[in-house]
C-alpha cells in the first residue's frame, strides 16, 4: 500500500524532512515500511509491503509520526489522505481502496496514528 498525506493546510510540518521524516510503522512485524517528507510540496508519503498481507477487519493501526506544532493543535481535518496504489497478496489492484484516515492528534510527544 502507497499514499500520501498533505498538510498544506496547517502551518506546522512534520519532524525531519525527506528519508529522515520522524514516522513508524505500527503494521504486524515483516512489514516493510518507508517514509518520505517532500517539504516543498507538504506531503508526506508512506509505503508497505508485506507478503502475507497487512490488512484484516477493521482499523488497523499503520502509522505515528511526529509533528513539529508551533500554535494551534490541528485537526484530522486539516490534512488530506490519498491512497495512491494498493493491492492484495495475489498483487491484484484492490478497488475501492481502503479508507485512511487521521485516528489521533495527541500533544504527549506521542505523534498521530494513521488508520
Amino acid at each position: 500500500m502507497q499514499l500520501e498525506i498533505g498538510y498544506q493546510s496547517i502551518g506546522d510540518s512534520f519532524v525531519g524532512s525527506g528519508s529522515a521524516v520522524e514516522c513508524v510503522s505500527l503494521v504486524a512485524s515483516g512489514t516493510f515500511a518507508a517514509f518520505y517528507d517532500h517539504d516543498e510540496s507538504r506531503v508526506v508519503s508512506a509505503a508497505f509491503i508485506n507478503l502475507a498481507g497487512i490488512g484484516g477487519d477493521g482499523a488497523l493501526g499503520l502509522m505515528r509520526c511526529g509533528l513539529a506544532v508551533g500554535g494551534v493543535l490541528p485537526t484530522a481535518s486539516d490534512f488530506t489522505i490519498v491512497v495512491t496504489d494498493v493491492s492484495d497478496v495475489d498483487l491484484v489492484p484492490v478497488d475501492p481502496p481502503p479508507l485512511v484516515r487521521v485516528s489521533r492528534i495527541e500533544i504527549t510527544g506521542g505523534g498521530f496514528p494513521l488508520r
